[in-house]
């Protein structure tokens, strides 16, 4: 089974408080959940971030190409979309978890295309979704609640989801795009909606789940 890194450190970035926090290991779960509920055996991962995808894939028996622009990841192929050197179907499921966002809109399309292209079957993405006034107040009071309940506060370091989009962010639903802008681009790809969703402690991820036409 392929991992990432093959014990190499991950860069200090990711070991930095304010990329660990609760919502993102909650968004790891569900990125291994629906991974796990396509049941692919063979799984390409575009964008790796610090290779816990692929470490815990690994322990559920699927074997995982890693994929990444940044060699010092030590990803399995050093690539950057919309060109990746695999061939055509060549894994079961295709995923490129908060990813996209990092290149211009206008290269949704083709980078859709080329997931599309190297999956059997699943493409699963997740971008960041700015959230508005009435979902943050929402999610306050939703802790609120629990915080009542002596539910265990979750660690957001910069106090919550940030208002305005990251820097290095060409764009995010709800921030130079929508939903609907991203399950256009991927049905001209052939690339139809199984599901969409935000989950829960973590609603500034949004999760795309595809199946390729027949």
């Amino acid at each position: 089974m392929a991992q990432t890194g093959d014990s190499e450190p991950v860069p200090d970035q990711y070991r930095d408080p304010l990329y660990l926090t609760d919502a993102r290991f909650n968004a790891l779960a569900y990125q291994v959940r629906q991974t796990l509920a396509t049941g692919a055996a063979m799984v390409v991962e575009v964008g790796i971030g610090p290779g816990l995808l692929s470490a815990i894939l690994d322990r559920f028996g699927v074997e995982t190409i890693t994929v990444d622009m940044d060699a010092a990841l030590a990803p399995n192929v050093v690539a950057a979309l919309p060109d990746l050197p695999l061939a055509d179907a060549c894994a079961d499921a295709v995923v490129s978890f908060e990813t996209l966002e990092h290149l211009p809109l206008d290269r949704l399309g083709p980078c859709l295309a080329e997931l599309a292209r190297v999956s059997r079957e699943h493409v699963l993405i997740s971008v960041p979704r700015r959230m508005g006034i009435l979902a943050r107040l929402r999610r306050k009071l939703r802790r609120t609640w629990f915080a009542a309940k002596g539910a265990p506060r979750h660690h957001h370091p910069r106090g919550g989801v940030r208002s305005r989009k990251a820097p290095e962010h060409q764009w995010e639903i709800g921030h130079g795009a929508d939903a609907d802008t991203v399950i256009d681009a991927a049905r001209r790809v052939g690339l139809a909606l199984v599901r969409r969703f935000s989950p829960p402690y973590c609603e500034h991820h949004c999760f795309f789940v595809f199946r390729k036409d027949s």
